[in-house]
């Protein structure tokens, strides 16, 4: 994880907001380079997630590939996420384990459950 800390102290520095002056679409840019770098942050070391802003823990993107290197992420995701029936179909699929952190009626939807099942038997344990 050490070789990651400064970008991580960057980020954190710059408490992720707009700054003054940049044109919208400059801004956007940022944003975009910003998710990257959170992406490659958590695919080599998923626990990374915990060290991120809020608003990227409300990425599609990031949290998807935090929680394909360990299911175990998915609990960092938003809550929206967390209820997002395609995220969470997405995830489950790649990794059944995931389904014990999906939103209570997401744990209760009997396509996202046999998703989870099919990948990982173990994780009927966790439907509803």
């Amino acid at each position: 994880m050490g070789e990651f800390k400064y970008v991580l102290q960057y980020l954190e520095m710059m408490d992720y907001k707009p700054l003054s002056g940049l044109s919208r679409e400059r801004q956007q840019e940022l944003d975009e380079l910003v998710r990257t770098i959170a992406i490659i942050l958590v695919k080599h070391h998923w626990t990374s997630i915990l060290d991120l802003r809020e608003w990227l823990l409300d990425d599609c993107k990031v949290a998807a590939a935090a929680a394909k290197k360990n299911a175990f992420a998915m609990k960092y995701a938003s809550p929206r996420l967390r209820a997002d029936r395609e995220f969470v179909l997405a995830v489950v699929k790649q990794s059944g384990w995931a389904l014990q952190f999906a939103s209570l009626d997401l744990r209760r939807d009997s396509e996202v459950v046999l998703a989870a099942v099919q990948q990982c038997p173990w994780a009927i344990r966790y439907a509803i």
